[in-house]
């Protein structure tokens, strides 16, 4: 009986030992924090990533859907949906030289029906890779956005998918079509944080 005892407590000190040495080394890890705006750049939309939560960007969405009669004989009063230019908008970050990133955040203001992020150390087109921290996601109720980077990042594109405004949608009167735009997106801030 004393034998089985004192096995018994051996695997439960390999065990707690085996649970215990990886937390402390996670809890011994320095915090991640933020990376100062001044080392951010956006051309494109400055007011992103400025630091100032009371400005805002509006990634504007250069695309439309036209809804036309189709040509079949069976059902002449159905519509086709086309889309002129694209619903989609793209924003590049720059870093002011190459960091790691453990995660970024993203503070919309209107709904994010589906965005991507890539990064690259480099500005070259073969050279971004997604993040495999969701993908393609979304924001709902302009909820805060956390996804995490974990690598070295110099630039960061995100790109936005928009969803149709079809409040400001019109019709021509002489052919009938109907054109309904794409929402712009308002952003209000993207931080970074780093270790």
């Amino acid at each position: 009986m004393k034998r089985l005892n004192w096995i018994t407590r051996v695997k439960c000190l390999i065990f707690l030992s085996i649970l215990l040495v990886p937390g402390c080394a996670i809890l011994n890890q320095p915090p991640a924090t933020e990376i100062p705006a001044a080392q951010l750049r956006c051309e494109n939309y400055p007011r992103l990533v400025d630091g100032n939560m009371g400005t805002s960007s509006i990634l504007k969405v250069e695309g439309f859907i036209e809804k036309d009669h189709t040509d079949g004989a069976v059902n002449p009063f159905r519509y086709q949906d086309t889309i002129h230019g694209t619903n989609k908008v793209q924003v590049l970050i720059q870093l002011d030289s190459p960091k790691y990133v453990t995660h970024i955040e993203i503070y919309p203001i209107s709904n994010i029906p589906s965005f991507t992020i890539e990064t690259a150390t480099i500005q070259q087109e073969h050279n971004f890779r997604p993040t495999t921290d969701k993908r393609r996601a979304k924001s709902e109720n302009a909820s805060l956005i956390r996804v995490r980077i974990e690598r070295e990042v110099g630039f960061l594109r995100l790109t936005v998918v928009s969803e149709r405004d079809s409040s400001k949608a019109t019709r021509e009167d002489a052919s009938d079509k109907i054109k309904i735009p794409f929402k712009d997106i308002v952003i209000r801030e993207v931080k970074f944080y780093g270790k």
